[in-house]
């Protein structure tokens, strides 16, 4: 890494300093454009999007976390944004496809029991109705049974109870007049 390019990284660091940036995120941003700029022998205006890639390639075989990924290219974005500002390069070598897809992990389905035992947390019949009118037809129903709500599954109905459905807010969920 040449002079220059160790002025520009202290320049920006300067630059986060006086925006109040976090100590860690400082020491973070210096180390991952110390870390780029080591594996890349281009001048700063001659760094491309494929020197980008090659990076985040080296990166990613070695076993680091999307998050790291994620942070490290931030930092060059953020690093390269910076230089255009100041008029030491025309463009930004970093592209919106290089950034890191985070996989999000998908809701997990409660069991019925599962489900009976956050129904008996709530007590009051209200609360039970606007909790199943949030939750829409996943709730499946309400029935007032001898003085207390219970969910049903829609598989078997007890005698002599009434059916409520769940349905829009404001609807009338009291028990039945008897």
């Amino acid at each position: 890494m040449d002079d220059i390019m160790r002025q520009a990284i202290h320049d920006f660091r300067a630059y986060l300093q006086r925006r109040h940036y976090a100590a860690h995120t400082l020491a973070n941003s210096t180390l991952d454009l110390q870390l780029f700029f080591a594996t890349c022998p281009q001048p700063l205006a001659q760094v491309s999007f494929r020197d980008i890639e090659r990076f985040l390639d080296q990166q990613y075989h070695q076993g680091l976390a999307p998050t790291t990924l994620h942070r490290r290219l931030h930092a060059l974005k953020h690093f390269f944004d910076y230089l255009v500002e100041q008029r030491r390069v025309t463009g930004n070598p970093v592209k919106p496809s290089h950034m890191v897809r985070r996989g999000r992990p998908l809701p997990k389905a409660l069991s019925q029991d599962q489900v009976q035992q956050l129904f008996a947390q709530i007590h009051h019949p209200m609360d039970k109705a606007c909790s199943c009118s949030c939750s829409g037809a996943a709730c499946g129903s309400l029935r007032w049974s001898t003085s207390r709500w219970t969910l049903s599954t829609g598989r078997s109905r007890p005698s002599g109870s009434t059916k409520a459905k769940a349905g829009k807010i404001g609807g009338s969920m009291s028990p039945p007049m008897r």
